[in-house]
């Protein structure tokens, strides 16, 4: 396969950059957003809870974040002319799976734990997040995808 005019592997070095930024800005907002935490005196069980639900909050982002990182290396096989060989492959399954994962922290795991710490909303799966379910969904296409062209690059293979 013939390497691609635009600078493809380039994309995949700013997409590290870009993730390490993010990261850091993310993990400093949340910590210094530490301090106005209602914690209850005198009960451990709920402020552990408390902060569980605080820090549930990273899943969707932390998720994204990785599948952005999958995506770099995406992008670095397709820059050096790799299509549809393990590399790719496992960089759009990567992809998939993280926004996936991040999509089912959002939808599941964060109601659950607000629910538990603190109580006051009905608990709701899947309520009306349509960001999460969109990312949940596009993380699904990534997935297959992956999965098609792995097959029809083995079906590939037979023949030749």
């Amino acid at each position: 396969m013939s390497k691609s005019s635009a600078p493809v592997g380039v994309f995949g070095s700013v997409i590290r950059f870009a993730v390490f930024i993010l990261a850091l800005a993310y993990i400093g907002e949340k910590l210094a957003g530490l301090k106005t935490i209602p914690f209850a005196v005198g009960s451990a069980s709920h402020n552990v809870l408390i902060v569980f639900a605080y820090w549930a909050e990273l899943l969707q982002p932390g998720f994204a974040l990785f599948a952005l990182w999958a995506a770099s290396t995406l992008f670095g096989s397709l820059g050096r002319g790799d299509a549809f060989k393990p590399a790719v492959i496992k960089g759009m399954r990567g992809v998939g799976l993280n926004l996936i994962f991040g999509a089912v922290g959002a939808l599941v795991l964060v109601p659950l734990f607000n629910y538990l710490a603190y109580g006051s909303e009905p608990l709701r799966f899947f309520g009306p997040y349509i960001e999460s379910l969109t990312f949940g969904l596009i993380g699904l296409v990534f997935y297959m995808l992956a999965r098609q062209g792995q097959a029809l690059k083995s079906e590939l293979e037979q023949f030749v």
